[in-house]
């Protein structure tokens, strides 16, 4: 069952506690990367996980090892957060993770006990209205292009790359922006010749990978990949605090960076 994220707290002390990417280039860690936050009285478990659509994968099991815990600890309020926004569940372990990854394992077992989920996110809309007072409505499409795209090579569709470029643009104009201008994959050649003064090779995995990577500045697109973890970060941290201030028991599992770069706020708000 999903539930309604609860109300604000001060972002700005969350923000003076998260690690600067500058300073999160230069750390050494383990991947996955795993913390928990305990009391006499509650658990907070956080994951981080690569996206990965192979059920075989040992990240798997230890999400599954980690969930025992989470589930046995005596606490009878307990919530996942997942990244993504999960809205189904499918019936199988290998479905959930083939089709859709490990925020679609997680939502599947916190259902099979009963225990609420949600995404920690700020919503597409807040994202966007956020984004837009800082970047055109172009560079934003084309940044989020090349991060729909990235899907693609994450896992084994059967879509054609082209087919799968034309549904994303389709998504894409359903995104909440201010501007109604026109939004097709030549409107997309055109930011990207007018941006790298090359043409545009959907399938140039190098270039993808720089796009939407926050610690490089190869574009715009970086300092939007900046801008846009910048009020995500705030927002996971925000809704784990306050799940935990309400009483529960919390297990986070995200991608990259998030768990490392949340980590010192976490521990200061949730001791």
């Amino acid at each position: 069952m999903q539930i309604e994220k609860s109300e604000n707290i001060d972002r700005q002390a969350i923000q003076k506690l998260l690690m600067d990417r500058k300073t999160y280039n230069k750390v050494e860690h383990s991947t996955p990367y795993i913390f928990s936050i305990k009391n006499n009285r509650q658990n907070l478990f956080y994951f981080w996980a690569n996206h990965c659509f192979d059920p075989e994968n040992k990240q798997t099991n230890q999400i599954e090892f980690l969930r025992k815990d989470f589930i046995y600890n005596p606490n009878p309020k307990k919530h996942v957060f997942t990244e993504a926004n999960v809205k189904i569940t499918y019936p199988t372990k290998k479905e959930s993770i083939e089709k859709a990854w490990e925020s679609w394992l997680l939502a599947r077992l916190a259902t099979q006990n009963n225990i609420s989920f949600s995404c920690a996110e700020p919503t597409k809309w807040e994202e966007i209205e956020y984004l837009e007072k800082f970047f055109s409505k172009q560079d934003l499409f084309y940044s989020y292009y090349w991060i729909r795209l990235g899907q693609w090579y994450r896992q084994h569709v059967e879509k054609s790359r082209e087919i799968y470029c034309n549904n994303v643009i389709d998504k894409l104009k359903n995104f909440p922006w201010r501007e109604n201008e026109d939004l097709t994959i030549e409107k997309i050649k055109e930011i990207h010749e007018k941006l790298f003064h090359m043409s545009f090779d959907s399938s140039d995995k190098e270039h993808r990978q720089k796009l939407n990577n926050p610690t490089l500045d190869y574009s715009i697109t970086n300092d939007i990949s900046r801008k846009s973890d910048d009020v995500r970060e705030k927002s996971i941290v925000q809704n784990i605090i306050n799940k935990r201030n309400e009483g529960y028991d919390v297990f986070v599992v995200y991608w990259c960076s998030h768990a490392v770069i949340e980590e010192k706020a976490l521990r200061e708000f949730c001791k």
